[in-house]
């Protein structure tokens, strides 16, 4: 089972969505002022420092089937 996560990103929003529905919705003038500004895309499955991990599990499956940017 896959999940989507995608992101509408324009100067004025961010609305973020998990499988299709809207979670969070980034209006705040202060916020979009600082996102607005040249970014990178980081997709990282497991950052932490070390000896925080206190699961003890050191490594997990990270599949991403499709990743798309529209710059």
């Amino acid at each position: 089972h896959f999940i989507t996560y995608a992101c509408l990103w324009t100067d004025t929003f961010i609305k973020i969505f998990y499988d299709g529905k809207c979670v969070r919705t980034i209006k705040d003038k202060q916020i979009l002022k600082e996102m607005n500004q040249p970014q990178m895309v980081l997709i990282n499955n497991h950052l932490t420092k070390k000896g925080l991990n206190k699961v003890g599990k050191q490594s997990s499956d990270f599949q991403i089937k499709y990743f798309k940017y529209h710059g």
